[in-house]
């Protein structure tokens, strides 16, 4: 009676772990994902206002920054940004209207961004926002454009006129899975500051969790493709992960044609003659983990 009473236990116990399993797989499905992200930055006033709060809270965020800004003056506060787990990006180097610019001139600009952000932190950007959201003329024609563009969706929060308790609303409006949040930092908007002060807490009370925009698309299976300007990441389906299992091997299937007969006999007969080792899996007859002679005797048995 033990005996039984134990395995019903352990049986219990594999049952238990696969639930707990599943709920935590289903828990990361119906996970809800999306990325705050700051223009025109860094700066040490407004900029590392924000930092604050976001260190605060403990969540992340994209800081897409100018290039020219990007100096020994505001080190400390790019290097916050990376201690705290945010992604530095590029913003271009002043802030110019692209839209009549080549690619070669875009190219150049991002490049020049990205050495000015390595010399201080050492780490280079892996995508642009391109000012104004102006898509340059040739953007299309390129397919090989060094990094994705990132647009977004936010509050007009550059507009000072914009109130905190609007950017609250309208940041709560656009919200869902996938979206980025398009803010700024730049000193003297406070009230996006103030804003995020109630965003935050209230988004995560409603089940998002806060990522950078590599870690939006890591987290959605999403290719960052550079055909468009992303401002929702939609999720894919995750990659499978079905393996293929080998195809059983049949005992005393010698010439592997899936079944045992006269047929095997005389493959195994070669083999012996002509001194071969055989596959132990199909050749071992009598599962005495070896290849010889008896199992010639036990196959003809087994035809028989």
């Amino acid at each position: 009676m033990k005996k039984y009473i134990s395995l019903i236990l352990a049986i219990s116990m594999i049952f238990a772990v696969a639930t707990i399993q599943t709920a935590s797989v289903s828990a990361e499905t119906n996970k809800k994902y999306i990325a705050l992200t700051f223009d025109d930055g860094p700066n040490g006033t407004t900029c590392e206002n924000i930092l604050r709060t976001l260190r605060d809270f403990n969540v992340p965020a994209t800081f897409f920054v100018i290039g020219e800004r990007v100096n020994s003056s505001n080190q400390r506060t790019l290097k916050k940004m990376v201690n705290q787990g945010c992604q530095i990006a590029s913003h271009s180097w002043n802030h110019a209207d692209m839209k009549n610019w080549t690619y070669d001139q875009v190219v150049a600009d991002f490049k020049k961004v990205s050495d000015a952000i390595y010399e201080q932190v050492q780490v280079r950007p892996t995508v642009m926002r391109l000012p104004n959201l102006t898509i340059p003329s040739f953007f299309y024609d390129y397919v090989d454009f060094p990094v994705p563009m990132m647009g977004g969706d936010g509050t007009s929060d550059w507009n000072q006129s914009v109130s905190t308790e609007e950017r609250i609303q309208q940041v709560k409006k656009i919200a869902c899975d996938g979206r980025i949040v398009l803010l700024h930092c730049f000193e003297g908007n406070d009230k996006t500051d103030e804003a995020l002060q109630t965003i935050i807490p209230d988004l995560l009370a409603d089940g998002y969790e806060f990522v950078t925009i590599d870690e939006l698309f890591e987290k959605q299976n999403q290719e960052m493709t550079l055909d468009r300007q992303w401002s929702v990441v939609k999720r894919q389906p995750a990659p499978s992960t079905t393996t293929t299992t080998a195809p059983q091997k049949i005992k005393g299937d010698v010439n592997g044609d899936k079944k045992v007969n006269s047929l095997d006999l005389q493959a195994m007969l070669r083999l012996v003659a002509d001194g071969k080792s055989g596959d132990l899996a199909t050749c071992d007859i009598d599962n005495n983990g070896k290849f010889d002679i008896l199992d010639l005797k036990a196959l003809l048995q087994k035809i028989l």
